[in-house]
């Protein structure tokens, strides 16, 4: 019981976000499919780990500093501190 925060791994927001950039720069439904396939994975963390990872400046919506589509999507977490079972 607790593990009962469900969080996405990349911010639902940094999603839709990215989806709509690349809809706009030409990108097919094929393509933006793929990346959220890749990304949208949701986890459960503790209702502590969720508030300590919303605390940190830029990952309550975005991902790190220099995370691009393609590097790990675990990357906010470990920055974060969060260990992974």
């Amino acid at each position: 019981e607790e593990n009962t925060w469900r969080e996405h791994v990349v911010p639902c927001k940094y999603l839709g976000d990215e989806s709509i950039e690349m809809l706009k720069s030409g990108s097919t439904l094929t393509e933006v499919a793929l990346m959220l396939k890749h990304n949208l994975i949701i986890i459960l963390i503790s209702n502590e780990e969720q508030k300590k990872l919303d605390s940190i400046s830029g990952l309550k919506t975005g991902m790190p500093e220099n995370w691009k589509l393609g590097d790990d999507p675990f990357e906010r977490l470990y920055k974060a501190g969060i260990k992974l079972k």
